[in-house]
C-alpha cells in the first residue's frame, strides 16, 4: 500500500482537499473574528449581542479546524490518526451544508448562502468520498 502524501484516490488529491479546507475555514475564522457585524449583515442577520457572541465563539473553532487541516494536509488520510481528522471534517462540512440548505429560503441574501452551501457541499463530498469510497487510503 502506498501511503505517500501525493497518493490520490481516484481523481481526488487528499493534500489539495486538506489544503483547500484549511484555507476556507481559516478565511471564515479570520472573517468571523475581525468582522462579525459585517458578516452578519451580509448574511441578512441583525448584528445583536447574541449573534455577535456566537460569531466570536465560532471564529476560534474555524481557526482551529484551519490549523488542524493545514498541519495534517500532507499526511495520508487513513491509519489511526488521519482518518479521525477526515471524519471530523466530513461531519462538520456535511452538517453545515444541510443547515445551509434548510436556510436558503429564509435568508435575505440567498445568493451568498447558495455560494456557501455549494462550497460546504463540495468539501463534504470530498471528505465523504475519501472516507467511504476512497479505497485503501481510508482503511
Amino acid at each position: 500500500m502506498n501511503t505517500s502524501s501525493t497518493q490520490t484516490s481516484g481523481r481526488l488529491n487528499p493534500t489539495l482537499l486538506m489544503s483547500g479546507s484549511a484555507v476556507f475555514t481559516g478565511l471564515l475564522g479570520v472573517g468571523a473574528s475581525l468582522f462579525p457585524q459585517t458578516l452578519l449583515s451580509i448574511l441578512g442577520g441583525a448584528p445583536e449581542s447574541g449573534s455577535i457572541l456566537f460569531m466570536n465563539v465560532a471564529a476560534p473553532l474555524y481557526l482551529g479546524f484551519a490549523v488542524l487541516n493545514w498541519t495534517a494536509r500532507k499526511k495520508p488520510i487513513g491509519g489511526i490518526y488521519s482518518r479521525p481528522v477526515a471524519l471530523g471534517n466530513f461531519v462538520h462540512f456535511f452538517a453545515v451544508s444541510i443547515s445551509l440548505v434548510g436556510s436558503l429560503g429564509e435568508t435575505s441574501n440567498p445568493g451568498v448562502v447558495a455560494v456557501g452551501t455549494t462550497a460546504y457541499a463540495l468539501f463534504a463530498g470530498g471528505f465523504g468520498y475519501l472516507l467511504f469510497a476512497g479505497g485503501n487510503q481510508c482503511r
